[in-house]
């Protein structure tokens, strides 16, 4: 029998949030230099949203591999640069 291949887990938001106060920057902030609402930012390190774009900055401002902090995104997905709600939240999560 093989063993099961387990990827670990991503990183809880507050656990991102912890690691960005560590080298002094905000969300906000995250959200200034991409030119993008603050409420973005949230949601994308809460897990409710995903961009691409958004979680490389931050994974660049903690130096982090980006495949360290979502691997369920990163190690499993095609194509991790797909963007939007992910499929396992919303109010059909039955359909593909």
């Amino acid at each position: 029998m093989k063993p099961e291949k387990t990827t670990p887990n991503n990183w809880p938001g507050d656990q991102v949030r912890d690691a960005l106060a560590e080298v002094g920057i905000t969300p906000a902030g995250i959200a200034r230099d991409l030119s993008v609402t603050p409420q973005h930012v949230h949601h994308v390190i809460d897990g409710k949203s995903v961009s691409d774009r958004t979680r490389r900055h931050i994974a660049r401002c903690i130096n982090k591999p980006v495949e360290t902090i979502w691997p369920q995104t990163y190690l499993l997905k095609k194509d991790p640069t797909r963007v939007g709600r992910p499929r396992t939240k919303g109010l059909y999560p039955d359909r593909s």
